[in-house]
């Protein structure tokens, strides 16, 4: 969804740029978590998780909603910027230690924010799950966890604030 974003956005408006990623994204999230744990143990393993980064995309929705589309689209391209500054520029990753739980949570909070907001969602994400250190699959059943979540959010955000699609508000 964020390289999608990214090249809407440059012919339709960024919350409907947003709004057109969500339904694919969607059906390609659920298929992917069909795959590996199942999903009742997931959730009871990741909830806690997973809700701080629901609650940051319920903030994101918010700012998608009524913050001016320039701010959000600064944003994002400043999480692009970052994220492929970051995979040029960095030698090769040295071993992950272990996050202190606030770090992990905030990371996950600010996934959420950034994620709802501008559908950058995956370089905060997963540098978060990556110092579990857990197996990949299970990894990555956890990052699309946080994904649907996300896009359940903004989907029903975006229809809650009027603005699903073709019905937008100038702001």
């Amino acid at each position: 969804p964020m390289l999608m974003t990214m090249l809407l956005a440059l012919v339709l408006p960024f919350q409907q740029a947003v709004a057109w990623t969500i339904v694919p994204a969607i059906l390609l999230i659920v298929m992917s978590l069909l795959q590996g744990m199942p999903l009742d143990r997931l959730i009871k393993r990741y909830a806690l998780f997973a809700g701080i980064a629901t609650l940051g995309s319920v903030v994101g929705v918010y700012l998608l909603v009524w913050v001016e589309a320039l701010w959000l689209q600064l944003g994002l391209a400043l999480v692009m910027v970052w994220y492929v500054a970051k995979a040029w520029l960095q030698s090769p990753a040295p071993p992950a230690t272990a996050m202190p739980k606030w770090q992990l949570y905030g990371l996950g909070f600010a996934a959420g924010v950034v994620g709802s907001a501008t559908n950058a969602m995956a370089p905060l994400l997963m540098i978060a799950l990556l110092a579990l250190h857990q197996p990949r699959l299970e990894t990555m059943q956890v990052a699309n966890l946080c994904f649907l979540l996300s896009k359940l959010c903004q989907w029903l955000g975006l229809y809650v604030g009027g603005q699903w699609l073709f019905e937008w508000r100038d702001t």
